[in-house]
């Protein structure tokens, strides 16, 4: 029976592996917006919503760079900035099982032998005032949502806890960019537009400037702390 150290070493070596096959490959995969609003327009809106999470969740395990931004936008004119919301918030979730169950797996025992006492505080400060810490950075565009699952995995705060708190956390940093997506490039470009776009629609308004502030300081917060 192989040693569980060795065992550990080996499940790191294909976790290392196959971030980098990853991001080698993101540069060579395009996918053209039109096409993919064409192709889900052929379904009806209750399963181009379940393809459109299939496609968020398989090609964004797979390509970590790229098809999240142009299903993002496809979806944004496809479904508006509410409907959009609420499926990608579902991708995002799909992805945050993936993604954390996947370094957990392949990383966390690793990184916890290596690096013993660093592990402890940091597992001690996720079962503390990790919950908050994690609901921040998931509200906050402070980190990117792939980015920060990965690095949720390799602790020991369970999958269920994370992504309870990814479910509460995350729907409005996803409302807010969706929102924008849907107004267009004309309407965010111009000012004018914009501005009577927001006076028009006071609730929004209120909801996305109190959410750049905020996203403003927790962003001047995080690049001070070490």
């Amino acid at each position: 029976m192989m040693p569980r150290k060795n065992t550990q070493q080996i499940r790191f070596l294909i976790f290392l592996l196959l971030a980098a096959f990853f991001l080698a490959l993101s540069p060579f995969i395009h996918f053209d917006q039109q096409a993919v609003q064409d192709y889900l327009k052929r379904f009806p809106v209750f399963w181009s919503a379940l393809v459109f999470i299939f496609l968020y969740v398989g090609l964004t395990f797979f390509v970590w760079v790229g098809p999240k931004d142009v299903l993002r936008i496809a979806g944004a004119f496809l479904f508006g900035p509410y409907l959009s919301t609420v499926i990608v918030w579902f991708g995002e979730m799909g992805n945050a099982c993936v993604m954390f169950s996947l370094s957990h797996h392949f990383g966390r025992g690793y990184v916890a032998e290596r690096m013993p006492g660093q592990m402890e505080r940091l597992d001690h400060m996720m079962a503390g005032k990790s919950s908050w810490g994690i609901f921040f950075a998931k509200f906050f565009p402070v980190i990117p949502f792939r980015f920060l699952d990965l690095a949720c995995g390799l602790t020991r705060i369970s999958l269920k806890k994370y992504l309870l708190i990814s479910a509460v956390a995350s729907p409005l940093r996803i409302f807010v960019i969706q929102f924008f997506v849907a107004l267009g490039v004309d309407t965010i470009l111009n000012p004018a537009k914009l501005s009577v776009y927001l006076e028009q629609h006071p609730a929004i308004f209120l909801a996305v400037a109190s959410y750049v502030i905020g996203a403003f300081v927790m962003v001047v917060v995080f690049k001070k702390k070490p």
